[in-house]
């Protein structure tokens, strides 16, 4: 299940060439992340396992905020930053479900390649963070998780 969010946003042109947007957004987590539900049955009706993984995820704030530059008629450069609230207690982390990264940047272009088409490029870091547990209720000990990620798109678009 996804949750469900509320978002509001607002976008200024300070130039012909200069945009600025900031986006604020609530994530209601704790409605759909009670637990995870883990269920096997076993073919033979032996070892059927049926478990509930605490999870008990808290709403997350996320506050965006972008700028995109018309450098001419063929080049918008856009960037960005992203500062959420973690919505995992670290108290029912679980080694697969790192859900740590709350700090974002990223960049990006549009390259206009006639009236219609265009390529678009965008990279996005999420910088590294550690969460840890002291065991129980989701791992039989201590444990600690770092996450980082890079995401790198490249796009062609036609319009017609």
């Amino acid at each position: 299940q996804m949750p469900a969010h509320l978002d509001l946003g607002v976008n200024q042109r300070l130039s012909s060439q200069w945009t600025v947007s900031a986006d604020l957004s609530q994530v209601f987590w704790k409605d759909v992340m009670k637990d995870i539900k883990v269920n096997f049955v076993h073919d033979g009706g032996l070892g059927d396992l049926n478990i509930l993984l605490p999870q008990d995820y808290k709403d997350q704030t996320i506050l965006a905020l972008g700028t995109a530059y018309q450098l001419n008629d063929q080049l918008t450069l856009r960037g960005g930053l992203r500062f959420a609230t973690q919505a995992l207690r670290s108290s029912t982390l679980f080694a697969v479900i790192p859900a740590t990264p709350k700090t974002h940047l990223s960049a990006g272009l549009t390259y206009a390649l006639s009236k219609q088409s265009s390529l678009d490029f965008a990279y996005s870091h999420a910088f590294e963070e550690s969460m840890s547990n002291t065991s129980l209720p989701n791992t039989s000990a201590p444990i600690q998780v770092k996450h980082s990620q890079d995401n790198a798109t490249l796009n062609y678009r036609y319009s017609f």
